[in-house]
């Protein structure tokens, strides 16, 4: 019980800077100009935005091929077993509608014994 989720992102951009976020559903989303972030805000989201001892390089530069890690430090809380959410990322761009360049895909994690 408890441990690392390591998070490898893929973004479309060099050197992008991202914001990673999870949340425990991605319906309906967020939606961004003509857009949808399959996240929804929700409690996890906004802790996923604040703790980082818990959410680990959540907020970063991609690197020279568009790529990152990010990790969830899992607490090894036993009530924690079987809950289910989701992670995603933004990758940030002055220039691009509504500041955002690429939004990822959602990824389902459910934590496991």
């Amino acid at each position: 019980m408890g441990g690392i989720l390591t998070l490898n992102l893929k973004g479309k951009t060099a050197n992008a800077v991202y914001q990673a976020a999870c949340s425990l559903s991605n319906s309906p989303g967020i939606p961004i100009d003509t857009r949808r972030i399959p996240l929804t805000p929700d409690g996890l989201m906004i802790a996923s935005l604040v703790l980082p001892g818990i959410f680990a390089n959540f907020t970063g530069a991609l690197d020279g091929n568009a790529a990152a890690t990010a990790a969830i430090n899992i607490p090894a809380v036993p009530q924690l077993t079987g809950l289910s959410f989701f992670a995603g990322f933004v990758e940030l761009g002055a220039g691009a509608p509504s500041g955002i360049s690429a939004i990822s895909n959602d990824h389902p994690i459910t934590i496991v014994p």
